[in-house]
């Protein structure tokens, strides 16, 4: 396999690469995620990736991710020098924003990253994102801008999150990773990137591969139960809780025009918004069955309820952390 750094374009796209994120157009595109695709979720991750973080809209998936994330984000950014025997010493909490970058040392070059990342993002900003991709997906790419090979001391001027529906890697035939692709389905072949430019974060898996396990992948076959709920819940209401059912008389058979009113009515009641409130008189006993399930049959409450524990244990986060009322008293879970 001919290595894709050695190729005569490697090095114009390179520093094309690098100017458009300078300029910030490609920065924030690299950031966003692409449209759902039609490719196999199972064998692409890159798909699965796209997939899992559009779940991040969904009812109980955004409010525990988007809590979680927040409060990660928010948390101050420490450095610990340790002494002879491992022990902490003095913590520096705060980042040098006004000293130039060159006269800074390691640490505070690191600090300034995190407190802004990039020209067009707070550190915070950077985080909270981050902890969105890695808990949905399972995760994430950090593109480390000007960064030196390992153990060269070059450290980046400037850290741009990567969307993990963009980025795929580029391993040889005795599968070592050479670098990283972005967009690698597009026309042109996508822009390759060296390993030490990206840093990946990755859930744990039980094999070997480079992507990694999220929460939405855990708990997939809830992702479409809280839609098909409340659309059920919301049909039965926009009906004035009428049901589905069938309607016949009782031991004989309708003529054609008793037919055609009997029909007429039973539309014009059930397509009123007042339909709750409408009566239908028929002059002989007539019978019907429901053809749909009501929502103490199906146990909504309860199943709706099921749906939600699923999905915050996988984060995992307490309902009750949510603002959801939870039993209280010794034996309570709060």
């Amino acid at each position: 396999m001919t290595d894709w750094r050695d190729a005569p374009y490697w090095r114009h796209i390179e520093m094309r690469s690098r100017k458009a994120v300078v300029g910030g157009a490609a920065a924030v595109a690299w950031q966003n995620d692409y449209p759902m695709s039609s490719r196999s979720l199972m064998n692409d991750p890159v798909a699965r990736a796209a997939a899992f973080l559009q779940v991040y809209k969904c009812g109980w998936f955004y409010k525990a991710e988007s809590k979680i994330s927040a409060d990660i984000a928010a948390l101050d950014v420490t450095v610990a020098h340790e002494d002879d025997t491992g022990a902490n010493e003095t913590i520096i909490l705060e980042p040098d924003l006004f000293t130039p970058w060159e006269q800074l040392d390691p640490v505070g070059q690191f600090l300034r990253l995190m407190e802004r990342p990039n020209p067009s993002q707070t550190g915070r900003q950077l985080r909270q994102k981050t902890q969105i991709r890695l808990d949905m997906a399972g995760w994430t790419f950090w593109y480390m801008e000007n960064a030196g090979p390992v153990g060269s001391g070059v450290l980046p001027t400037a850290v741009y999150g990567i969307s993990p529906a963009r980025l795929t890697p580029s391993f040889d035939k005795a599968g070592t990773l050479l670098g990283w692709v972005l967009d690698a389905d597009q026309r042109g072949g996508g822009v390759p990137f060296l390993t030490y430019e990206i840093l990946q974060f990755a859930n744990p898996t039980s094999d070997e591969s480079w992507a990694g396990v999220g929460v939405v992948e855990a708990v997939w076959q809830e992702v479409p139960l809280g839609d098909q709920i409340a659309k059920h819940t919301s049909d039965i209401l926009s009906t004035g809780g009428r049901l589905a059912g069938m309607l016949w008389p009782k031991e004989r058979t309708l003529d054609e025009s008793e037919f055609q009113d009997a029909q007429r009515a039973w539309r014009n009641v059930s397509s009123d918004p007042n339909a709750a409130k409408r009566l239908l008189l028929f002059p002989e006993p007539m019978e019907y069955a429901a053809g749909a399930s009501t929502p103490a049959e199906i146990g909504i409450p309860d199943l709706a309820a099921l749906n939600r524990d699923n999905i915050l244990t996988a984060f995992p986060i307490s309902p009750y952390q949510l603002g959801v009322p939870m039993p209280g008293g010794l034996n309570s879970a709060q």
